[in-house]
């Protein structure tokens, strides 16, 4: 009896081992292809949504400028902080006009702080 139930035990031990172990870890892939109306698919990458303002630098501080978005970005806010970290070639001075093209990831702050940042440029 006792080999029975050991042998009923190693069972479900390795049936449970065999259905765990069918996932990768972190295996979320994305086909990021759009199918197309014949069932091909597009090779063509999904761009994600950007936002684009203009404005004027009011202060540089390190790997942050206070940009005082044009009046017909007002929706965003008087100011707004900008992350430009990931450009330390560019050199930003107080009154440079910028553009800036983000993804419309902003921190709940005041000012709100542009994370998101994909792409600026010193006009």
């Amino acid at each position: 009896m006792k080999k029975f139930l050991c042998l009923i035990i190693i069972i479900l031990l390795l049936t449970i081992c065999v259905a765990c172990g069918g996932e990768k870890a972190g295996g979320n892939d994305i086909n990021v292809s759009a199918p197309l109306q014949n069932g091909q698919e597009n090779n063509t990458p999904i761009i994600p949504e950007t936002h684009t303002f203009t404005g004027e630098v009011l202060s540089v501080e390190k790997g942050m400028i206070l940009v005082a978005p044009d009046e017909q970005n007002s929706a965003i806010s008087p100011e707004v902080f900008v992350n430009v970290s990931q450009f330390p070639k560019m050199s930003f001075e107080k009154g440079n006009r910028v553009k800036v093209v983000f993804n419309g990831q902003v921190a709940q702050s005041f000012p709100p702080q542009i994370l998101g940042v994909i792409d600026i440029s010193i006009e």
